[in-house]
């Protein structure tokens, strides 16, 4: 996960040297302790490979040995809660959509103009990713809960099918398993 206390671990990948100095200007202003590690070859991405994580990848989509979508798989593969960003002058929306599909958490048009918007736009999408897995943590939290108070619980919905029951549940009824009791109407559980 990404942890903001930590210097911003920047995966930048980018074969044109101008483009990559220009996007760590503008995100030094925002993020001063940012560590980059700047990719222009294949043999660059596989040395970046080796690192242990990065919270941010900012990738072209036209690169001189392969494209922006593989360098986005391959970087998804290794740390899927990375924040993916594309920053492109030669993409479209097509490769766009295949972009999303694969992970990618937003899509610039490589312009003047929009330099200086990327690092507001990181910001955000790291602020996404952190509230994810805020909202991840805190579901295991209920769910641990929910599945370890001594006190039968359950949830159903407006026709009496189960959605969930703990185990505590489960052995108060005296089903096998929850299965079992997620498998019968409420109503049936009643005596009258």
């Amino acid at each position: 996960p990404i942890v903001m206390h930590n210097a911003l671990q920047l995966l930048l990948v980018d074969d044109n040297s101008n483009d990559r100095e220009l996007v760590i200007a503008e995100l030094r202003r925002e993020f001063p302790d940012m560590q980059v590690e700047q990719v222009a070859d294949a043999d660059g991405l596989s040395h970046a490979f080796e690192q242990p994580r990065y919270d941010l990848l900012i990738v072209d989509y036209k690169l001189a040995w392969t494209d922006g979508l593989a360098v986005l798989r391959a970087t998804k593969a290794r740390w899927p809660e990375c924040v993916a960003i594309m920053f492109t002058g030669a993409g479209n929306e097509e490769i766009a959509v295949q972009a999303m599909k694969a992970g990618l958490d937003d899509y610039l048009t490589k312009s003047p103009k929009h330099f200086n918007r990327l690092p507001a736009r990181v910001r955000s999408n790291l602020e996404q990713v952190r509230q994810r897995h805020i909202l991840k943590e805190t579901q295991m939290s209920y769910l641990k809960l929910f599945d370890s108070v001594p006190i039968g619980l359950y949830r159903t919905n407006p026709k009496g099918q189960f959605l969930d029951a703990n185990p505590a549940l489960v052995q108060i009824l005296g089903y096998p398993d929850r299965p079992a009791l997620m498998a019968v109407n409420e109503a049936a559980l009643y005596v009258n």
